[in-house]
């Protein structure tokens, strides 16, 4: 966790700006905590998922590993299915997981633009999930 904070300082510009007038020792804590908090969530996350239904989404392997894989070739595969303007949308919210603002900001488009494509990523992603239509 220390060598995260270190890189986060080192890597990251707009943290090390971040720091303003004050206690040097507070903002480090805060750095660390948040930077914590990102790592136990990005955990969470990847726990959420067991292997058994990994392997039951890819279509009954009972590898991890190939599991993962045919579950990336679906994303994949729904990546290419969407319409251009959209794809850097699911790029970044759903692959990336950046925030709306920053995704958009990446993106040099309006949040409400970015918000309304997800809801309609969200949608055919469920449908093409479902095999409800193609989209």
């Amino acid at each position: 966790m220390v060598h995260e904070v270190f890189l986060k300082l080192l890597a990251d510009e707009e943290v090390r700006r971040s720091f303003r007038d004050g206690a040097f020792g507070a903002w480090l804590v805060t750095v660390a905590r948040n930077q914590a908090r990102a790592f136990l969530n990005k955990y969470r996350k990847e726990q959420l998922v067991e292997p058994e239904v990994l392997a039951g989404l890819a279509g009954g392997h009972t590898d991890a590993h190939e599991a993962r894989f045919e579950l990336r070739k679906l994303v994949e595969e729904f990546q290419r299915r969407l319409p251009a303007k959209w794809a850097p949308v699911f790029e970044a919210r759903f692959i990336r997981q950046l925030d709306q603002r920053t995704a958009a900001a990446a993106l040099g488009m309006h949040r409400t633009t970015l918000a309304y494509r997800e809801m309609v990523i969200r949608r055919r992603l469920r449908r093409f999930l479902l095999r409800e239509e193609d989209p």
